[in-house]
């Protein structure tokens, strides 16, 4: 099966690869689904989406297929490997034979041949690694190299795309906020015109300004003027 499907045409990876991404309903099943779409397709040994970290030097698998259980963490740090090699460069980083480029790292039980690792890049910054291994020697042409190049920018404005929707979010919830505080000062002020007992008004006040700006407790003084 797998040799059947690393017969696949290029384009059609591209096609199916990009056709998986407007039914994800979240950036981490868009993840996964392209890996899923690109691995199978392409018969490789690993596919994986390494992102980066808040600290900006190591790199994480937020999105991971391979044909055997991965062994170790996974971390990498930005300093290893091709992919820490494309990480620092913001380059892609191919290689048909890994056994001739010595930033390849060598992983116990695996016969990876060659690998390819595409930088995500955001407008912001790095934001990852769409990472590729074969067992096969020469599995990545440069057609290969040119698709996977286009799904990792596809990828970079799916990340954009959701951080837009996260901030959209979160500007909505602070409206709806606001838009209640202000409903219940408005409310608050109609009571003070309306109420005439002071005792009820001040006790509505406190509890006005308690649900208002988010008090367990509010204490109205009065100043005793005589004494």
């Amino acid at each position: 099966a797998r040799l059947a499907t690393a017969r696949a045409e290029p384009l059609d990876i591209l096609q199916a690869s990009i056709d998986q991404m407007p039914r994800a309903v979240s950036l981490d099943d868009l993840l996964d689904r392209t890996i899923t779409t690109l691995h199978e397709m392409m018969g490789n040994s690993v596919t994986a989406v390494m992102q980066l970290l808040p600290d900006g030097v190591t790199l994480y698998g937020r999105s991971v297929v391979s044909t055997r259980p991965l062994q170790g963490s996974a971390l990498v740090p930005m300093h290893k490997g091709l992919v820490g090699a494309a990480a620092r460069l913001r380059q892609t980083v191919v290689a048909n034979d890994v056994t001739t480029d010595p930033r390849h790292m060598v992983v116990e039980g695996w016969d990876t041949c060659a690998e390819l690792c595409v930088p995500i890049i955001t407008h912001q910054a790095l934001w990852g690694i769409l990472n590729l291994e074969s067992e096969r020697a020469n599995a990545f042409s440069q057609r290969v190299v040119h698709i996977a190049e286009i799904v990792a920018k596809q990828l970079a404005i799916a990340v954009e795309n959701t951080a837009l929707i996260d901030r959209a979010h979160q500007q909505t919830v602070l409206l709806e906020r606001r838009a209640r505080e202000l409903a219940q000062v408005l409310d608050l002020n109609s009571h003070l015109r309306v109420s005439m007992d002071l005792n009820t008004l001040l006790q509505h006040q406190a509890d006005a300004i308690g649900q208002i700006m988010g008090f367990q407790s509010v204490v109205v003084n009065l100043i005793d003027v005589e004494r």
